[in-house]
């Protein structure tokens, strides 16, 4: 697992946090059409992540608020981008951070 860089005085990791979260607010429906859509990948040999339902979440630190969240597209896929989306926490203002991120998660819909 890659280490977590330390924040720098200023940084957006003073204001934001970013983890990797489950798809606890989907309802039955939406978690047994994920269920097949896995299944039915992993018989043409596919491993059937990328319907796990894990994204990458960027939640503020003082009340826990949604930010962002952000779809790797598989499980490999999203720990790549929580690993970039930690580093951009550690380095960049909370300003630019959110103008980097959200266009990332504008390109998603």
């Amino acid at each position: 697992m890659t280490q977590i860089p330390s924040p720098t005085p200023g940084t957006a990791a003073e204001m934001y946090e970013a983890s990797m979260e489950g798809p606890e607010h989907e309802n039955v429906a939406a978690r047994a059409g994920r269920f097949v859509a896995g299944l039915a990948t992993a018989a043409f040999g596919d491993d059937g992540s990328a319907f796990s339902g894990v994204r990458v979440v960027v939640r503020r630190k003082d009340d826990g608020s949604e930010l962002m969240t952000l779809d790797g597209g598989n499980y490999e896929g999203d720990q790549a981008m929580l690993d970039a989306v930690r580093a951009d926490l550690a380095e960049l203002s909370p300003e630019a951070f959110v103008q980097q991120w959200s266009v990332a998660e504008d390109s998603q819909d």
